[in-house]
């Protein structure tokens, strides 16, 4: 590779619909508000870390017992202080800023600390680690066991004002205030022993799944050397150099090991397959021309590419054609097969984003709007650390500080900007769709066979789409399926089209067999015939026609024939949708007929118990 290196330092309603909606949405901010208290929790815990700090433990069990006993008491400084010294140092730093553009942007109130974690209980009792050995000493699988109880006071929730405002003086924060006992504490992850110390690893953790999931091998013993650059300009040229040789082994050796460890380590097992099929690719590439700009100091920079070319030859059917293409100055042009095309200067022909959505208010104003609020947007290169005194690529850095260069643009006033200017592009786009396609009836359920076939203009449709204007009741003909969504949308289309449950069964199982379609198209309704219920996934048998007493025959036998299977361990409970797990939630009715006086209130009931 050749390189040209230069481097520089609301209130009540009477309407049942709205009422579900608003409850919805106090589920939804509840949900939120839980996640963002939880991840700011472990973001403070991660500032408060002091350096030099070894911690782990000396071995697995006394890792997974100190996990537990941190989490017993609230401390999530001592469960950061349990990961691998690599995945802290990676994750540290930005935790550090995260912690202060949440608070900066009102994400998280002034007052958020780390002592006491306001508003969380969390106890666990009959504490157990069961150790899974692999076949490296240095790996182990631990499982940690427990009785928990867990707790949340709504009223005692770091939160901001930005998340408070956004859910409005409707929403009490007393409804999340909730403890519940006996619940199962059951934590898988793997540990890694360093220097000595037992360690948990989130990355470790990933690829042991991967693994078994996919039915490789023993771990390696020793995974890919790490093999970096000698200054941050290097670091990247050992990517591109890896890029030019199409060599996997020489990219991931590339990625900072702090962050790539485990995928060093594991790749072993799955890099000379993949890299046999890279080399079956009938490609050359040359990368020449490049020009870097860095910034930063110390064992962290930042490298922007200022210009780059790449020249290229594919041979396919026993024609070569040749390719190049150059990124300079922001712009990139490129030339292929007698084509050429410049983003500088490309011009778009025919219909613009205006005439194309002519009829949407504030396009124009949206566009500048955000312009205005994101117009001291720095965006940053990728960054690049040293480690051991060698230079590597960081994704993960990278990906942090492409997100903090985007909040550091912001401040409230502006997302509040922003928030107005969505609302009334989306307010604008709703009021033209349902101009435009007006054909929702009375309470605003669509209904097909409603839809009076002199309302289709059949005009509109291209020439060669074959389409009857007895619409409603007819079937479309095959030749008018397009598939843009793959061979396996289209065969369950096909399939999910015959007349009964046994026959769409049939017809799916014999594509997932045959390899022509994904197994997770199959639902399990007709995975497991026998549980009663392919009629009713299908469609065949309409949920909302069923009386309450035929809805709670079919849902007992459903939940007594899942679960039998989940027991058995044919199947895994999360497969079986929630209304079949929790029959007793139905309250011997059929939620899905809809009339009853009380039907907002107990379908809201009926989703709380069935997703509790």
């Amino acid at each position: 590779m050749a390189s040209d290196d230069s481097s520089g330092d609301g209130g009540s309603t009477d309407d049942p619909i709205a009422e579900r909606s608003t409850s919805s949405k106090k589920i939804l901010v509840g949900a939120v508000v839980g996640v963002l208290a939880i991840g700011a929790a472990g973001v403070f815990a991660v500032t408060q870390m002091s350096g030099g700090n070894d911690g782990g433990a000396a071995s697995p069990e006394e890792l997974g017992e100190a996990v537990m006993e941190s989490l017993d008491q609230e401390d999530m400084l001592g469960v950061i202080d349990l990961l691998l010294p690599g995945e802290r140092d990676t994750f540290s730093e930005p935790a550090q800023q995260m912690i202060s553009e949440l608070t900066r942007l009102e994400v998280l109130s002034d007052d958020a600390s780390l002592d006491g974690l306001a508003g969380f209980d969390f106890t666990l009792e009959d504490r157990n680690v069961r150790v899974e050995p692999t076949n490296v000493d240095d790996i182990v699988n631990i499982t940690m066991i427990a009785d928990a109880t867990a707790g949340i006071n709504g009223e005692d929730l770091p939160i901001g004002d930005l998340v408070n405002d956004a859910m409005g003086n409707d929403v009490d924060m007393d409804e999340f205030t909730t403890s519940e006992s006996g619940l199962d504490f059951e934590v898988p992850m793997t540990a890694v022993e360093e220097d000595g110390r037992w360690y948990l690893s989130a990355f470790y953790t990933i690829a042991e799944n991967a693994r078994v999931e996919a039915g490789f091998g023993d771990i390696p013993a020793e995974g890919i050397a790490p093999k970096g650059g000698d200054s941050p300009e290097g670091a990247i040229d050992v990517m591109f150099d890896g890029i030019e040789q199409l060599d996997l082994t020489a990219i991931i050796a590339g990625l900072n090991p702090n962050e790539a460890e485990a995928l060093q380590r594991y790749a072993p097992l799955f890099i000379g397959d993949a890299q046999d099929a890279l080399d079956e690719v009938p490609a050359t590439l040359e990368v020449s021309d490049v020009e870097y700009e860095v910034e930063g100091s110390g064992s962290t920079r930042s490298v922007s590419i200022e210009k780059v070319t790449v020249d290229g030859r594919l041979e396919e059917n026993g024609e070569s054609v040749t390719f190049s293409a150059t990124f300079d100055d922001g712009c990139i042009t490129a030339e292929a097969d007698g084509e050429s095309f410049d983003s500088c200067v490309l011009q778009t022909e025919g219909d613009d984003l205006e005439e194309i959505l002519g009829e949407i208010d504030g396009l124009d104003e949206f566009r500048t709007e955000m312009e205005a609020i994101l117009d001291d947007y720095d965006q940053p290169g990728i960054t690049v650390k040293e480690v051991d005194g060698e230079w590597y690529v960081s994704p993960i850095a990278t990906w942090f500080d492409q997100f903090f260069a985007i909040t550091e643009a912001l401040d409230r006033e502006e997302i509040d900007q922003a928030t107005d200017a969505i609302e009334e592009v989306f307010s604008s786009v709703t009021d033209v769709y349902e101009e435009d396609f007006d054909v929702l009836g009375e309470g605003g359920d669509f209904e097909f066979e409603d839809v009076p076939a002199s309302t289709i203009d059949i005009e509109e449709f291209p020439d060669d789409t074959d389409v009857d204007e007895t619409i409603p009741g007819e079937t479309i003909p095959e030749d008018t399926i397009v598939d843009e969504f793959g061979e396996s949308d289209r065969l369950y289309q096909e399939c999910v089209a015959l007349p009964t449950a046994e026959e769409a069964a049939t017809c799916m199982q014999g594509h997932v067999d045959s390899g022509a379609m994904e197994e997770y198209y199959m639902p399990i309704e007709l995975r497991f015939l026998e549980c009663g219920v392919g009629d009713v996934v299908l469609g065949i048998t309409p949920e909302w026609e069923l009386s309450d007493e035929d809805y709670t025959a079919i849902l007992l036998k459903a939940n007594e024939c899942f679960t039998g299977l989940i027991q058995s361990g044919a199947i895994e409970d999360f497969e079986v949708p929630a209304e079949y797990l929790r029959p007793e939630c139905a309250e011997g009715r059929n939620p899905w007929a809809f009339g009853a006086e009380d039907e907002a209130e107990f379908f809201d009931r009926w989703l709380d118990c069935i997703y509790a």
